[in-house]
């Protein structure tokens, strides 16, 4: 919960800003700026920029209520008061032997203190690892479990004590020290045709290797239904990912989505690079289609690597993959002319039929190889919201 806040200075440290505004921690805190963590080490050089959210974050101390370890003695003086009433030696072990004889009343009272037990076992579990209420100390004796957690107690262990691992959990990244290669999209199909009402993509479904290889098929259109927008892009196929998930939860509009465009893919392109040394350095774009409350009209925009230093800019059509082979098929069809009677769908398909059955340099190695294949997927962005369907695989 909030309890305070102040306005901050741009180009203002963090180590600066918390004396002016002569705020100080006395319990463990972190701070987070857009949702990164930083050191109290760092306060000092971290600057702020226009648009930062900015939060500092305690772990309140307080006396833990013991709860695992009161759970624990209580589920054992149950088990035994259990026993004792309804054993072989206790009042209702005797009854049942009385009216059923001894191996019925034996039986019985094992049915009935195992029964109690299961019972016992779950209402008065300990919690499971790490999961303890907000109230519980910052280092807590009863907490069960092997590893600190964010914003968690952490276990304090005497002696050497043998346990079990935590369950396991599905980690959405990972490491090692032979990665597997980024996907490429570079070869991909994207199609963009603003009309009067709605934005209309087309894309292909094919995931390619560094190198051209096909590893599978993958839907390449991220949905920021709160905007409504839509994102996409051409070259490594992680980046589209890291731009969608940073404009999903800082900006709440279309518009201001736009307006911080080229800020947004500089960065997801830093936090990418990071991560994949090798793909930063490899051709990209990235197209955001949605609909303009402001202007009240669907826009498309791209941030291409090739021309980064001129920003977003405002497109009304692409069609990638092209080539002059292309342009000539297409002109066999009849679709090079205006634009006044093109159906983006039906025209939109064939275009992609024609690029499936031909072969485009590799942005890299410069080999001819196939583009297109998998699935068309057409997406469409209007001021009612977003829809997406395979229409043809």
């Amino acid at each position: 919960m909030p309890i305070a806040d102040a306005q901050a200075v741009m180009g203002e440290t963090m180590a600066a800003y918390l004396a002016r505004v002569a705020w100080r921690f006395e319990l463990p805190t972190v701070l987070t700026v857009n949702g990164e963590f930083y050191s109290r080490a760092e306060w000092e050089t971290r600057a702020l920029a226009a648009n930062d959210q900015v939060e500092f974050i305690s772990r309140p101390l307080g006396g833990g209520r013991g709860g695992s370890v009161g759970k624990s003695i209580l589920s054992v003086v149950a088990l035994v008061a259990l026993t004792a009433a309804a054993g072989p030696a206790g009042p209702l072990g005797a009854a049942l032997a009385t009216s059923l004889g001894s191996f019925g009343g034996a039986v019985a009272s094992a049915a009935i203190v195992g029964a109690g037990a299961l019972a016992i076992s779950h209402f008065l579990a300990p919690k499971a690892a790490g999961k303890t209420n907000s109230t519980d100390a910052l280092h807590s004796f009863g907490l069960q479990g092997n590893a600190a957690r964010p914003m968690q107690p952490i276990p304090v262990l005497n002696g050497r004590r043998k346990f079990a691992p935590d369950t396991p959990r599905r980690t959405t990244r990972t490491a090692s020290a032979t990665p597997s290669p980024t996907m490429e999209t570079a070869l991909t199909a994207l199609h963009a045709y603003v009309r009067e009402s709605a934005v209309h993509l087309l894309t292909n479904g094919w995931l390619r290797g560094p190198e051209g290889q096909v590893f599978g098929t993958a839907q390449k259109v991220r949905i920021l239904g709160h905007l409504p927008a839509v994102v996409s892009g051409r070259g490594p196929s992680e980046l589209p990912e890291y731009f969608a998930d940073r404009a999903r939860w800082r900006f709440v509009s279309f518009d201001e989505a736009v307006s911080n465009m080229h800020e947004t893919y500089t960065i997801a392109l830093a936090q990418f690079g990071a991560a994949d040394p090798q793909a930063r350095t490899r051709p990209n774009m990235i197209l955001m289609a949605g609909w303009s409350e402001a202007r009240g009209q669907p826009e498309c925009w791209v941030v291409d690597s090739g021309n980064e230093a001129a920003g977003a800019q405002q497109i009304m059509n692409t069609c990638a993959p092209s080539s002059p082979e292309l342009m000539g098929h297409l002109g066999v069809m009849g679709l090079t002319g205006g634009m006044a009677s093109f159906d983006p769908l039906h025209d939109g398909l064939r275009i992609m039929r024609a690029q499936r059955d031909l072969r485009f340099p590799h942005p890299v190695s410069g080999e001819m190889q196939p583009a297109v294949g998998g699935f068309c997927q057409h997406t469409v962005v209007t001021a009612d919201g977003i829809t997406t369907r395979v229409v043809e695989r």
